[in-house]
């Protein structure tokens, strides 16, 4: 799952691709943080701040204060801790297509794009789906 918000205010979706990538929207209300791994979010009011899945769609998500969560917030921004409820495992025929769409969308890049280098993160993420297909049951 890809970590995405939406803020309320300004309609911004911001993506966060790394551990330590802070993500913020242009109205400064909401911010992102810990790529795929952690998934971490600030908020000015938790009422604009929407979680977007991989459709576009909103995803629900429950606040707990900073006790709940057994964190410490140090600044004046409240933190909000997920819970992402796990994802049911795909097949093969899914796992297919993410591929399949994996290579459209590389194949729709600009010609001076697909003569860049790769980047370690691309090469992990299509060992990953290579993996989970060779897992996956039929």
């Amino acid at each position: 799952m890809r970590n995405r918000a939406k803020c309320r205010k300004c309609k911004e979706i911001i993506e966060s691709f790394a551990l330590e990538d802070i993500i913020g929207c242009s109205c400064g209300t909401i911010a992102i943080c810990g790529g795929n791994v952690k998934f971490q979010c600030w908020s000015d009011s938790w009422v604009d701040f929407i979680r977007i899945d991989e459709d576009g769609n909103e995803i629900t998500v429950k606040v707990l204060n900073t006790e709940e969560a057994g964190k410490q917030v140090t600044s004046d921004v409240k933190q909000l801790y997920i819970e992402e409820k796990p994802l049911p495992k795909p097949d093969k025929k899914e796992l297919l297509n993410e591929l399949d769409l994996m290579i459209k969308n590389i194949e729709g890049l600009p010609q001076n794009a697909l003569y860049a280098p790769v980047t370690h993160y691309d090469l992990v993420s299509a060992l990953i789906l290579v993996s989970a297909l060779l897992r996956a049951d039929d």
